[in-house]
């Protein structure tokens, strides 16, 4: 009987151990994934969802600048028949910029979720007028005189032209990201907490915390490395313009660079805690 006993004290205790070896690689898997998803939610917010990251990125931007005189260009041949190609540049930089700032407010940013396209068409037909003065081009003058002797007309031109449904779409399509990363961002933060707690709790050795730390850091690295190259490959080689828009495809299209930048943060990550995980696990196997 007492032979039996001390067998089923030996299977706990051997059964206790494996669990206390494991719990901690299982902790950290979830780690990884938990601060993964803090991350990009982090990302996500601090770039595509920010006016003042966008417009700081996109002033200099060619596409951008084509984009915009290209929609005007639209709204040229609509308003005055006239019949310009639709590479012509009839805005100079200083004005791109401006129906830029308008568009991406509009869309950027936390605001309420939106039902039509007319406020955004009348701020870009208001500052149309506005920034169309006399040593502007001679075919943006006659855009604006248009503009201002058909009122209510001109404004359903000026959504048309520049494609403001879809824009309103995409604005909505932002509001709700900000909830969704909001939430997803806050339930994140409530795990780590829970995760780390726990991690503490396992009494883990000074270099096997160590060891699990780097595992983290190295993993993340990996994942971030491929999930944005896979992004900006996708983002360079394709163009979504019938899918959300053109203007939206011009921002991902001119944006993926940022995707190469955290490739490259990827790339650190993963090197610099590569190498240091490689000779903790030769001195903890020994």
């Amino acid at each position: 009987m007492a032979t039996k006993e001390l067998k089923r004290s030996k299977r706990v205790t051997s059964t206790a151990k494996k669990t206390a070896k494991t719990q901690p690689k299982s902790l950290a898997g979830f780690l990884v994934s938990d601060i993964l998803v803090i991350i990009l939610s982090i990302l996500l917010m601090a770039t595509y969802l920010n006016p003042s990251f966008m417009k700081s990125n996109l002033n200099d931007s060619t596409h951008m600048s084509n984009y915009i005189n290209r929609q005007f260009v639209k709204l040229s041949n609509a308003v005055s028949n006239d019949q310009n190609q639709l590479s012509a540049k009839i805005l100079n930089e200083e004005q791109v910029k401006d129906v830029m700032n308008d568009m991406i407010d509009y869309t950027s940013g936390i605001h309420n979720f939106r039902n039509n396209s007319l406020q955004i068409s009348s701020e870009i037909k208001t500052t149309l007028i506005n920034i169309i003065d006399d040593s502007s081009a001679t075919k943006a003058k006659r855009i604006k005189v248009a503009l201002q002797e058909n009122d209510q007309t001109s404004q359903y031109a000026v959504l048309s032209a520049f494609d403001l449904d879809a824009l309103t779409t995409l604005s909505n399509a932002v509001t709700l990201f900000w909830i969704v990363a909001i939430g997803i961002l806050l339930i994140a933060l409530i795990l780590l907490v829970i995760i780390l707690n726990r991690m503490r709790k396992s009494n883990l050795t000074w270099k096997l915390a160590l060891k699990e730390f780097l595992s983290v850091v190295s993993s993340l690295g990996l994942i971030l490395t491929i999930l944005f190259m896979i992004l900006a490959i996708v983002s360079s080689l394709f163009d979504f313009s019938n899918f959300i828009g053109e203007f939206a495809a011009t921002v991902i299209q001119y944006t993926s660079y940022l995707s190469f930048n955290v490739v490259l943060v990827g790339v650190i990550m993963y090197v610099i805690s590569t190498l240091p995980l490689a000779l903790f696990k030769s001195t903890l196997t020994k």
